[in-house]
């Protein structure tokens, strides 16, 4: 699976992470996005719309939001519900 973004394809790769505190991570110089195998398939997707906002922070030049996990959790949530609950709407 890849994820494309600024036209720099990232492949997503899942990994088993038990011995990580993060859930996922971006590997920004191998394009790369790594998430938790374990996780149940909609906490992966949320896992990855996660990283997709880290992704946008960064190239947006929001280093100091994009190191804000708390900030990034939050809204990445908020954001990922808005379009899982609205797919009709927003994605038509």
């Amino acid at each position: 699976m890849e994820i494309i973004h600024n036209n720099v394809k990232y492949s997503v790769v899942e990994k088993d992470k038990n011995n990580d505190d993060n859930m996922g991570k971006i590997i920004y110089k191998k394009a790369i996005i790594e998430i938790d195998e374990t996780m149940p398939s909609d906490l992966k997707k949320q896992c990855l719309f996660h990283e997709c906002m880290h992704l946008v922070l960064s190239n947006i030049g929001e280093f100091e939001l994009n190191n804000n996990e708390s900030f990034v959790e939050r809204f990445s949530n908020s954001v990922y519900n808005i379009v899982k609950d609205n797919k009709k709407v927003l994605l038509s």
